[in-house]
């Protein structure tokens, strides 16, 4: 007797618990959502006929290989910006560093500080 009693706890306590909720609800929403699939797929099927594929593809091509076009511009554009501020702060720095002032520590940059 105090078997029953037992299995019949645990198997309260297993339904009280809410991961068996959450996994009960999971397996009632994807039978829902199978038994609308047919419905679905038909109405895709109408929406989107297998003629209009080649078509899409290449649309989809096209757009894909603007994109990629207008990044690589976009890429090369920063990079010749990129090298151009480079290259004014290294004509800066070297106007501020005048043959004079080098001149001025000829020991100083040959035997460090």
């Amino acid at each position: 007797m105090y078997r029953n009693i037992d299995v019949m706890t645990e198997m309260r306590k297993l339904t009280d618990s809410k991961p068996v909720h959450a996994v009960a609800g999971a397996g009632v929403l994807a039978s829902q959502t199978l038994k609308d699939l047919p419905g679905l797929l038909a109405r895709w099927g109408s929406e989107n006929p297998v003629t209009s594929l080649p078509s899409r593809a290449t649309g989809f091509g096209k757009t894909a290989q603007t994109r990629a076009t207008s990044a690589a511009q976009t890429a090369q554009a920063r990079a010749t910006s990129a090298a151009q501020t480079a290259q004014a702060g290294r004509s800066s720095c070297l106007r501020a560093l005048s043959p004079a002032s080098v001149a001025l520590e000829p020991t100083a940059s040959r035997n460090g500080p």
